[in-house]
């Protein structure tokens, strides 16, 4: 496209002489791109559902998993040994029936204005019932950890999920150490 300027009027704004086509293929070229964008915007919103939904799908498979592996088709029982209502997402809350816990050792290591430092460390597990045949355990990180190696029927809360302020209100899953 040829195009010259010709003058500039008394509002110091120039006049182009030249062809119009270069300008309509411009404005084409912005409707196309506001449409491709428009096309791109609704292919992520489908792809952010799909993602939500496979999330789900594989919670199900999950839970799945432990009620047909564990029970060889049979419902699981499912207890939980921490102080706190599990909520697994999409699931009914499980309530406590009980606490497992582990034996402290503390040593007093140093004392620093007072307040004493200590070294503690975790030792035999109590409160844990005996394996029971298709029955797993949710238990605290600490006697999971106890227990690793040890027992595979020992679960604990899997990706956690927080509220807008941060507190802990439920899981997305449940997971072995």
């Amino acid at each position: 496209m040829k195009v010259e300027l010709t003058s500039v009027d008394d509002k110091d704004q120039i006049i182009i002489k030249g062809e119009n086509n270069m300008i309509n293929k411009l404005k084409q070229n912005i409707n196309i791109l506001e449409k491709d964008m428009e096309i791109l915007s609704s292919v992520l919103n489908d792809m952010n559902d799909l993602a939500k939904k496979s999330h789900e799908n594989i919670i199900d498979l999950q839970i799945a998993y432990l009620n047909l592996e564990k029970g060889k088709g049979k419902e699981m029982k499912i207890i939980n040994l921490t102080p706190h209502e599990i909520n697994i997402e999409g699931q009914k809350a499980i309530l406590s029936s009980g606490i497992a816990r582990c034996k402290e050792i503390i040593n007093i290591v140093d004392n620093f204005d007072g307040i004493d430092i200590i070294e503690k460390k975790f030792g035999e597990v109590y409160d844990l019932p005996a394996p029971e045949e298709n029955t797993i355990y949710i238990v605290s990180i600490i006697v999971a950890s106890a227990l690793k190696g040890k027992r595979n029927d020992v679960y604990i809360p899997g990706e956690i999920i927080r509220n807008d302020i941060g507190q802990i209100i439920g899981c997305k899953n449940i997971a072995r150490l």
